[in-house]
C-alpha cells in the first residue's frame, strides 16, 4: 500500500513540476511582454499583472506540495536531537498528526473559501477568484496524502523497532 501511495505521490510531484514550470514560464512572458508593452508601444497589457499575481499565488502552494514531497522544508531537531531512536520516530508521529489536522482544517476552510468567492470576478481577468483561492485546499489535499504517506512509514518503522 505505501509503494503504491509513493508511486502516486511521485507522480502527481513530476505533474505539479510541469505545471509549475509553465506558470513561470506564462508569468516570464507576461511581465516581460507588459514591460517591452510599455516602455516602447507605450500601451501595457491591463490583465498581465494580475494573471502574474495569481500565478505567483499557485504557484506558491503547489511549490509548498513539492517541498513536502523533497523533505525541503526547514525542520527543528530540539527536542528530537538528544532522545533515544524510538522516541524520535514517536515525536514524528505526534508531528505528522498535528500537520496532518492542520491540513485537514486547512482543506475544510480552504474550501468554504474558494465557495464563498466564486461569484466573485477578478476585475481585469475575469477570472473566478474561487479559481485562485481553489488552489490552497488542492495543495492540502496533496500534503494531506504525501503525510499520510509518511505516517504509515513512521507507524511501521516504530512497530519494527518494538519487535
Amino acid at each position: 500500500m505505501v509503494n503504491a501511495m509513493n508511486r502516486i505521490n511521485t507522480i502527481l510531484a513530476r505533474a505539479l513540476e510541469l505545471v509549475a514550470a509553465l506558470i513561470l514560464l506564462q508569468m516570464v512572458v507576461l511581465v516581460f511582454g507588459n514591460v517591452v508593452g510599455r516602455y516602447f508601444f507605450s500601451r501595457a497589457i491591463t490583465w498581465a499583472d494580475e494573471m502574474a499575481r495569481y500565478s505567483f499565488v499557485w504557484l506558491t502552494f503547489i511549490g509548498t506540495a513539492l517541498g513536502v514531497h523533497r523533505g525541503a522544508h526547514i525542520g527543528m531537531d530540539i527536542l528530537t536531537a538528544n532522545v533515544s531512536e524510538r522516541a524520535r520516530v514517536v515525536l514524528r508521529i505526534v508531528s505528522l498528526m498535528l500537520i496532518l489536522f492542520f491540513l485537514v482544517a486547512w482543506v475544510r476552510w480552504g474550501t468554504d473559501m474558494a465557495q464563498r468567492n466564486r461569484r466573485f470576478i477578478a476585475s481585469a481577468t475575469g477570472i473566478p477568484l474561487s479559481y485562485v483561492y481553489g488552489i490552497a485546499p488542492a495543495m492540502a489535499a496533496v500534503m494531506i496524502l504525501q503525510h499520510v504517506t509518511m505516517l504509515i512509514e513512521s507507524v511501521r518503522d516504530l512497530l519494527r523497532r518494538k519487535a
